[in-house]
């Protein structure tokens, strides 16, 4: 996704955080209604994706979740198979 500087002139939703929830929400939202890409912003002080996920994981001395395959953001729960 487009990280930018640039305020539109009109914002039809407003995503708080950059985390996994908000991806799997954008993600299930672009898919389901393309022509809403470009009228969203995320807000999030990190300034991208899953900044604050990966420092957490590295803190702990994690590089990767070892999770299932089905637990990700994409809203196919078989898309990562």
């Amino acid at each position: 996704m487009e990280i930018t500087s640039v305020t539109p002139s009109q914002i039809d939703l407003a995503v708080v955080g950059a985390g996994p929830h908000a991806l799997t929400l954008v993600t299930h939202l672009l898919q389901k209604c393309q022509k809403k890409r470009g009228k969203f912003w995320v807000f999030d002080p990190s300034g991208g994706w899953l900044t604050q996920w990966q420092r957490q994981f590295v803190s702990f001395g994690n590089s990767t979740l070892a999770i299932a395959a089905v637990h990700h953001p994409d809203p196919n729960p078989f898309e990562l198979r």
